[in-house]
Order: structure tokens, then C-alpha cells, then sequence
């Protein structure tokens, strides 16, 4: 669970500087096709951080349930065999 968290962080990081850039380069550029691209840069700014909290939320709350190991499973048995 510990290593999704990490990716998906990582993933959000690498993520979010690339749309700064895309941000800032389309903001530079003097096109009028470019001011679609710029509020879709800025949405997605907004809206990927949101996303990946909520995820992280979600897998916080959904953890596995702690199943005993095989090797107490054994122990179990050795101990009603003693019996």
C-alpha cells in the first residue's frame, strides 16, 4: 500500500510540473488556439491535484484487511494436536 501511495505521489509530482510548463509556454505563445490550450493547463492544475488527493483518500480508508500467515495457521494446528 506504502509503495502505490509513493508512485502515485510521484506520479502526481512529475505530472503537475509538467503542466506548469505547459502553462507558462502557453501563455507566452501570441496564438489564438493557445488560450484553449492555456485554460486546459490551468483546469488541469486545479483538477489533478484534487483527483490524486481523493485517490489517496480512497486507499487509505480501503486497506486490506489483516488475514493471519500460513505459519500461524500452523501453529493453530500443532497446538489442537497437543490437545
Amino acid at each position: 500500500m506504502k509503495k502505490a501511495r509513493q508512485i502515485l505521489a510521484l506520479c502526481g509530482i512529475l505530472f503537475l510540473v509538467a503542466m506548469y510548463v505547459c502553462t507558462l509556454v502557453f501563455a507566452l505563445i501570441d496564438d489564438p488556439r493557445t488560450f484553449t490550450l492555456l485554460r486546459g493547463a490551468i483546469g488541469a492544475t486545479i483538477i489533478i491535484p484534487v483527483m490524486l488527493w481523493v485517490i489517496l483518500i480512497f486507499l487509505k480508508i480501503a486497506k486490506p484487511t489483516d488475514l493471519p500467515s500460513s505459519s500461524d495457521d500452523a501453529d493453530d494446528n500443532s497446538r489442537h494436536d497437543e490437545k
